[in-house]
């Protein structure tokens, strides 16, 4: 069984949309709503994978 997951977002008009595409223009381009939190995620992981024994079965 495969694991299933979707990003959702949500436009200025607070309606969930499962695209980035079906999100306005200046909403997607115009701010940093989106953030970049995703880097120290992704670091933190690497260095957690290095240093750890531990394994990871999906």
């Amino acid at each position: 069984m495969g694991l299933e997951w979707s990003l959702t977002f949500s436009d200025r008009n607070g309606k969930i949309v499962y695209d980035l595409d079906h999100v306005g223009d200046e909403r997607r381009r115009g701010s940093t709503w989106y953030g970049t939190w995703s880097t120290k995620v992704a670091k933190a992981h690497a260095e957690w994978k290095k240093s750890s024994d531990a394994v990871f079965i999906p």
